[in-house]
């Protein structure tokens, strides 16, 4: 529920969102994808920071607007150290608000900062990774987008990002079957 309208281009003292009655202020954007803004934004009761993913389902096609919806009845079920929280997710005036975790930067951001990995954060980012998609294997549920912009860190912990296209499977063979699919068509078509 909104306290006022939410214009994107005011500042901290304008515009507030109410999220399960805590009342926040949008504080600066923080990436865009295609459809999708997401903005730091902070409570003015905690003073604690947080994100906000908005989806304006008016600019969307009908395809996307189902993906976006299922990213979120998805995303609500995953609670995993190295996945990205989801606190809440609501639709209002046509606009999908997703609640999230903040972290820090995606691993673009930080590889442009640094020159190489060291041995120890290849070896500690890895593991992670590899441990928040062996929770998904586990759970049936194969991300499918998984790059540089939707693996974040928060601090030196690993938290994989937007479900957008992520799918939830039924069984392990349905993932086998899934995994020899992309395997095959990127051999014909060379992606």
């Amino acid at each position: 529920m909104f306290t006022q309208p939410f214009n994107l281009n005011q500042e901290l003292d304008g515009p507030t969102i109410t999220i399960k009655g805590i009342k926040y202020g949008k504080l600066n954007e923080i990436g865009k994808g295609s459809y999708a803004t997401c903005f730091r934004i902070k409570s003015r009761e905690t003073l604690e920071y947080s994100a906000v993913k908005i989806v304006p389902l008016c600019e969307c096609d009908e395809f996307f607007k189902f993906t976006i919806k299922q990213e979120a009845l998805l995303h609500k079920k995953l609670m995993h150290h190295n996945i990205v929280e989801i606190y809440s997710c609501f639709i209002k005036n046509d606009i999908i608000y997703m609640h999230l975790e903040l972290c820090d930067k995606n691993l673009k951001q930080y590889m442009s900062h640094i020159d190489r990995f060291t041995e120890n954060e290849i070896q500690r980012y890895a593991i992670q990774i590899i441990d928040g998609l062996e929770y998904l294997h586990k759970n049936y549920i194969i991300h499918r987008d998984i790059k540089l912009e939707n693996i974040l860190l928060k601090g030196v912990q690993i938290k994989i990002a937007d479900f957008n296209t992520a799918i939830k499977l039924n069984s392990q063979d349905d993932i086998r079957t899934e995994f020899s699919f992309q395997f095959f068509f990127s051999l014909i078509f060379k992606i």
